[in-house]
């Protein structure tokens, strides 16, 4: 495809930004939305990796996440304690005392509560979703255990964690599309200003397609972070965090203006005609050479004239 000759011409070709001065407008705008599905799709593919060669399933995550339990008539039986906050979510699971029993302090936006009777759910929206184990008819001789519960509630919970990772990455692909059109928009301030210290004629649209382009190198190097840290904090629960790292990416966005202005040629300012193809070569019109075809000569006829014919005998007595 194209598009991959021209990512990889954006990093390693400065010559190369005189074709993409020549692109159409729907090329580069594209080019603005391929650029962001691609790291969407990187991600996704090395989290899949990370994740299935880390826990094999999705039974066998939640396995590592639910804590092991039974739950009978009697209540909830869980060995483990936990009272803690995650990220946004308190997470207070006691089984040896009843809800009546116990306080519930909220700690955080999100809490969640386990107690010997019941589950109670406060969200940040201030609603309450309560569940009673006596509601739920268990018969005296009769429990559910937690491989148990995690297999009969598999299948509707992946659908609904399908859709919602759909929903997320959306998203995640509309924020990153919009950020790299905002960070063009502030790097083209950048491009006009070395234009001018170098001397150079560029109009606005070309100014905003060489920056364009020229946060591929930056683009890329970030996608591959992340790409790396996904697989690493799944697998090894570390990530690889760089100092300074988006004045490292402006830095280089700098570099890499300074010489695609520089390898800008003259003859290509101010043009904004068809696409080229090639690097080097930007395609003319070929000058049409027309070859005349002349008609091939025909025997001249011969006509009988008043001093000439086949059957007039002649003055000297010939025939």
């Amino acid at each position: 495809m194209q598009i991959f000759n021209d990512i990889f011409d954006s990093i390693f070709k400065p010559k190369a930004y005189n074709r993409f001065l020549k692109y159409k407008s729907s090329k580069k705008t594209a080019y603005i939305f391929l650029l962001p599905l691609f790291r969407v799709l990187l991600i996704i593919l090395a989290m899949g990796i990370a994740f299935f060669t880390r826990y094999g399933s999705i039974t066998a995550y939640w396995k590592t996440v639910i804590p092991d339990f039974s739950l009978s008539a009697k209540g909830l039986d869980m060995k483990e304690k936990i009272d803690e906050v995650y990220r946004n979510v308190y997470v207070y699971i006691n089984t040896d005392e009843t809800m009546a029993e116990s306080k519930t302090d909220d700690k955080s936006s999100n809490n969640f509560y386990v107690f010997k009777d019941a589950i109670l759910i406060k969200d940040s929206l201030g609603q309450k979703s309560l569940l009673k184990f006596n509601e739920l008819d268990l018969s005296e001789n009769e429990v559910i255990t937690r491989d148990e519960f995690i297999y009969s509630i598999a299948p509707k919970a992946t659908v609904i964690l399908l859709i919602i990772s759909v929903v997320i990455t959306i998203f995640f692909y509309i924020g990153i599309t919009l950020a790299y059109v905002l960070t063009a928009l502030l790097l083209l301030l950048a491009v006009k200003m070395l234009v001018k210290g170098m001397n150079k004629k560029l109009s606005d649209k070309q100014s905003f397609t060489i920056s364009i382009y020229a946060k591929t190198a930056t683009f890329t190097l970030t996608t591959v972070l992340l790409a790396i840290n996904s697989i690493l904090s799944l697998c090894f629960d570390y990530t690889i965090e760089v100092p300074y790292f988006y004045a490292v990416k402006l830095a280089i966005c700098l570099i890499y203006i300074y010489y695609i202005i520089q390898n800008i040629k003259e003859d290509t300012v101010g043009v904004n005609s068809f696409e080229a193809v090639r690097e080097e070569n930007i395609y003319e019109p070929e000058t049409e050479i027309k070859v005349e075809v002349k008609k091939p000569l025909q025997p001249e006829r011969l006509t009988p004239t008043d001093s000439w014919s086949f059957g007039e005998k002649k003055e000297n007595g010939n025939e």
